[in-house]
């Protein structure tokens, strides 16, 4: 009976360990949110936003996505230095994201980033979702 609930108290403690404990790629995005304060109607203004590899295995920026809240709302990625070369852990790229609202009222969108795995050969690498929020003047 000892023998069984210390091979479940082991398999428990493996479960809930976090990705990147294991090997397993993981990315940050900073800011979160990505905060454009006041934006005037038509005006484009980009923010830059930080990709941090925070696992233990390189990673391959692959695509971006921004899911916006209204559709009068042009969200657009910048290409930066993601993409250009692997991200080994440890290491950052940058991206810019450009806004261009298209009413008066709060804009917001949800960011994430996803990413090839060269030791898993996995695709399914994906960054966390971060917010993108601006209050859109006339």
């Amino acid at each position: 009976m000892f023998r069984r609930l210390v091979l479940l108290a082991v398999l428990v403690a493996f479960a809930a360990a976090p990705a990147s404990a294991w090997g397993a790629g993981a990315m940050e995005l900073r800011p979160d949110p990505v905060d454009y304060h006041r934006v005037t109607v038509g005006a484009t203004v980009t923010k830059k936003v930080t990709v941090i590899n925070v696992g233990d295995t390189t990673l391959n920026i692959l695509a971006y996505s921004v899911d916006a809240e209204r559709a009068v709302d042009t969200w657009r990625i910048i290409s930066g230095s993601c993409g250009s070369s692997p991200l080994l852990p440890g290491d950052r790229c940058r991206f810019g994201l450009e806004l261009t609202p298209g009413a008066v009222g709060d804009a917001a969108a949800s960011v994430y980033v996803r990413s090839y795995n060269y030791e898993t050969g996995t695709y399914d690498v994906q960054s966390p979702t971060i917010a993108a929020v601006a209050h859109v003047v006339g």
